[in-house]
């Protein structure tokens, strides 16, 4: 691509820049999501939500739902969310 920049005053008068050149690196788009695994472990009181998680670029974080409801997030494996 190039740039030129043009500027005009009250009077009609135009100026323009020099020619400038760049290009534009956009990185291919992620559309690949990720796949998760769940478990629980403990079964009375306190019990631990655990996720096992991956993907081709990375996990950014893991959201724990329970009832469809959002109940914490991690976000560093391994993911886990202790909830009582």
């Amino acid at each position: 691509h190039t740039l030129v920049a043009r500027a005009h005053d009250a009077a009609g008068n135009t100026g323009s820049s020099s020619t400038v050149s760049f290009s534009i690196s956009n990185p291919v788009a992620d559309t690949t999501p990720p796949t998760v695994s769940a478990s629980v472990t403990g079964s009375s009181g306190t019990i631990t939500l655990n996720a096992t998680a991956s993907d081709n670029v990375g996990v950014t974080q893991v959201e724990f739902l329970v009832d469809g409801v959002a109940r914490g997030t991690d976000t560093s494996a391994p993911y886990s969310l202790a909830f009582d």
